[in-house]
């Protein structure tokens, strides 16, 4: 009667080891090695923010969901951050400095934003000059581009005038709808003019070739542009 009990007690224990053995080794399969194994934190996936270009920007019920979080920024030079366009104050666009052929702006932007609408025009009578002009709209944003004079078709501006979520990290984590307090301690060095221009009733502040445009009766950003293109 001991030696049936003892045998019995050995192979329970040998059933439990071998289901334990088991059970460690589909565990094992399941985890994904680049997630740090079972019980590591949780990897957020980046927040739809601001970006800060060259510094933190601020959070805002107005923010648009279309750049990244303050301190996600890629460095300087790197490149396109996959998936999303990221536009620094010096008007660079994943890393293409304006003025730029429309190939090379279309190469930076479509994987981020898809197939933009093409529109033509002609350069405007006020600057003296003659030519054709193009406009690539991607809805959220559009580039502008010209060839006066016979000259290649080149890419020289861009704007933000609207937001509908699309991937868009904007200079300074500024963006669609933020106001003008907000500009002014984001914007290192903005100028604030008050009295707005013939081409914006409202309030409209710049830093270099950068400038925002707001709405008059709340001051709040409706438009942003790299080197503004105010002549139609």
């Amino acid at each position: 009667m001991h030696r049936t009990t003892t045998r019995t007690a050995r192979s329970a224990a040998a059933v439990l080891a071998a289901a334990a053995a088991f059970t460690l080794s589909a565990c094992q399969q399941d985890v994904d090695p680049g997630s740090g194994g079972a019980g590591s934190p949780a990897t957020p996936s980046a927040s739809s923010t601001h970006d800060s270009g060259s510094g933190s920007g601020a959070s805002s019920s107005h923010a648009p969901s279309t750049s990244q979080s303050p301190g996600a920024s890629e460095s300087e030079g790197s490149g396109q951050q996959a998936g999303r366009v990221r536009l620094t104050p010096d008007g660079k666009v994943n890393g293409v400095g304006l003025p730029a052929s429309v190939d090379t702006v279309t190469g930076a932007v479509n994987p981020a934003l898809g197939t933009p609408t093409k529109r033509t025009g002609k350069v405007c009578e006020l600057s003296g000059d003659t030519g054709p002009t193009v406009t690539l709209d991607y809805g959220d944003m559009s580039f502008y581009g010209e060839a006066p004079n016979g000259a290649p078709m080149r890419i020289k501006s861009w704007t933000i005038d609207r937001d509908s979520g699309k991937p868009i990290n904007a200079p300074y984590g500024v963006g669609i709808g933020f106001t003008q307090e907000q500009v002014m301690s984001m914007v290192p060095g903005a100028e604030l003019n008050e009295e707005g221009t013939v081409f914006n009733d409202g309030p409209v502040i710049t830093k270099g070739d950068l400038t925002y445009f707001l709405a008059r009766n709340k001051p709040t950003v409706i438009s942003i542009m790299y080197r503004a293109v105010t002549c139609e």
